[in-house]
C-alpha cells in the first residue's frame, strides 16, 4: 500500500468518525408502518473549505413508493424566524424556510460518510447560511405528519 493511500483510510476514517456527531435519523409511520426513513448529515464542519456559503445536509432518503426528496412530497425545512409564511386565510404557518437548492447525487459520492446502502436515494441540500449555533429542522409532509431535530454546528461552542 503507498504512502498516499494510507493517508486516504485515515481520512477517510476520520472523516466518518466525526460525521457520526453530526448525523440524525428520522422514521415517518402510517398506520403504523414505516414509509419513509431518512439519515441528514450536517458536512459543513466535515468539509469546512468547501460547504461555506450555506448550511448543507447529506440526506439518505427511503420512502415507499417514490424515493425522491422535493417541494410538494416529503420535505426537509430549517426553521428561520425571518421567514415568515402565510396560509391562504391570512394566518401565519410557521417559520420554516425550504432548501434553496436540493441535488441528487451519485452514490459513490460522499462514500466515507456512515448509513449508505444500494435501496435509498441520496442528495446534497443546501439552506441558506444561518448565524444560530443550534439548526432546527422539520422533516416529513402534511400527510405523514413532521417530525424536529436539531443539529448543533460547532460542538466545541457548546
Amino acid at each position: 500500500m503507498q504512502k498516499q493511500d494510507f493517508q486516504t483510510l485515515i481520512n477517510d476514517d476520520r472523516i466518518y468518525t466525526k460525521a457520526i456527531g453530526y448525523t440524525k435519523s428520522v422514521t415517518l409511520k402510517q398506520n403504523g408502518t414505516s414509509v419513509a426513513v431518512a439519515t441528514f448529515i450536517y458536512i459543513n464542519q466535515l468539509y469546512k473549505d468547501l460547504y461555506t456559503d450555506g448550511e448543507y445536509f447529506f440526506v439518505g432518503l427511503d420512502l415507499e413508493g417514490d424515493n425522491v426528496l422535493r417541494h410538494d412530497g416529503v420535505q426537509l425545512l430549517l426553521y428561520n424566524p425571518q421567514s415568515l409564511q402565510f396560509g391562504f386565510d391570512e394566518k401565519r404557518v410557521d417559520f420554516y424556510a425550504a432548501p434553496i437548492e436540493i441535488t441528487l447525487i451519485e452514490k459513490d459520492q460522499f462514500k466515507e460518510l456512515p448509513l449508505r446502502n444500494n435501496w435509498s436515494s441520496y442528495y446534497l441540500v443546501k439552506f441558506e447560511k444561518r448565524e444560530a449555533n443550534t439548526l432546527k429542522l422539520r422533516f416529513g409532509n402534511r400527510n405523514l405528519g413532521y417530525q424536529d431535530f436539531t443539529i448543533i454546528k460547532d460542538r466545541e461552542k457548546n
